[in-house]
């Protein structure tokens, strides 16, 4: 009788201390929110990169990120389309309506579906079951009404922010064209915050990265700026100093920057080749060329610093001449002399806006009662 009745003595205090347990209490909400949004293809490879980039930092930040991920595509006349075709579409449909039944998990949702992207959709079901969702939930909202709503909806908001391109992507309002890694994200996201949360108090310091940019205070379209404020987005180390042609260490930097197929052009962009080994290479690589000792970054550059420059009253390229009286001014637009009465245009015969350009010719000329001297003249090769 003694040993039932402290067999029973165990038992109720053993439900006492399940039954009182407290619950785990819920986070606080934080004192400020960065928003960040994402505009995606659920089958696109620089897509799916982002979200396996932004997944740790929303897990360490928690909801002082308020995250917004949409999807990229049209919508005519109630038929749904995404640039990888219906399999992207079921793709978007199953992820947006995890975004609405599982709010606390989709995103693990999608990085489960991104370890096999050229399985969307098929792949919904074993995640959706790894991952411990609704799936039935989830599918019976993509399937129906609901999450064809839910879509259209997101396909308007990218195309309301001018996102056409998967990735688009906003951090706190602004245009985000920097690296993709999760140090990255975080670098940027927390650079948002007044009051910074304990993750971005330990963010590893960025690769530095020299630059110098050879420009030149003749060249009128000359505008290193922008470039240099994208090329900071990609480089968060970039370290840039600008040389003026100018200067005797501008024409001497000039001088040494050898390349295979000719002149340099300005503004030139020149790297160390340290920079090969920044994950933000890979971005620019393509466009990117040997120099003497630096990597050139062609940016569609125009300007010449050794020609005559054909407005400025100088003889800039020293051989007497000034302005016009330079040969290679000649065929210059502000050089070319104004010839009365004489219109000439240059056109294919099947380009239609050449074709547009002639048919209107023929009510010009007679409204000048055809005094004008017409010429057509047409673009093409010969060798």
């Amino acid at each position: 009788m003694k040993i039932r009745l402290f067999m029973l003595m165990l038992a109720v205090a053993a439900l006492a201390v399940v039954g009182c347990k407290e619950k785990p209490k819920a986070a606080p909400e934080p004192k400020e929110k960065v928003e960040v949004a994402f505009h995606v293809m659920s089958q696109c490879p620089f897509g799916v990169q982002v979200e396996k980039g932004i997944k740790p930092v929303l897990d360490q930040l928690g909801k002082a990120v308020d995250f917004k991920l949409h999807f990229i595509g049209d919508e005519k006349d109630g038929a749904l389309t995404s640039m990888h075709g219906e399999n992207e579409v079921k793709g978007n449909l199953l992820q947006i309506c995890a975004i609405k039944h599982a709010p606390d998990a989709y995103m693990d949702v999608i990085e489960c579906m991104n370890k096999n992207m050229k399985e969307i959709p098929n792949n919904f079901d074993a995640c959706a079951t790894e991952v411990k969702v609704d799936g039935a939930k989830i599918k019976a909202c993509a399937d129906g009404d609901e999450g064809k709503s839910l879509l259209t909806d997101s396909y308007k908001i990218s195309k309301e922010k001018g996102a056409s391109g998967s990735p688009t992507i906003f951090v706190a309002g602004e245009k985000y064209s920097g690296q993709r890694k999760p140090d990255d994200f975080l670098r940027a996201i927390c650079g948002k915050f007044k009051d910074k949360p304990e993750p971005c108090k330990n963010i590893p310091e960025p690769k530095k990265i020299a630059m110098t940019v050879l420009s030149d205070a003749r060249c009128k379209d000359c505008m290193p700026d922008r470039i240099l404020n994208q090329l900071k987005n990609m480089f968060p180390g970039l370290q840039p100093k600008t040389v003026d042609y100018g200067t005797p260490e501008g024409k001497q930097l000039y001088d040494s920057l050898k390349t295979a197929d000719g002149k340099v052009l300005l503004p030139a962009f020149l790297m160390e080749p340290a920079v090969e080994q920044d994950p933000g290479f890979d971005q620019v690589k393509r466009f990117v060329k040997d120099a003497g000792q630096y990597k050139l970054l062609q940016i569609g550059a125009k300007f010449d610093p050794t020609a005559e420059i054909c407005d400025n009253t100088t003889d800039d390229d020293g051989n007497g001449k000034v302005d016009c009286d330079d040969e290679s001014c000649k065929e210059k637009m502000i050089c070319r002399p104004e010839i009365k009465n004489q219109l000439e245009v240059f056109v294919m015969s099947q380009c239609p806006f050449g074709i547009k350009a002639l048919n209107a010719m023929k009510e010009v000329l007679a409204a000048f009662d055809n005094k004008i001297n017409f010429k057509v003249n047409f673009i093409g090769d010969e060798k």
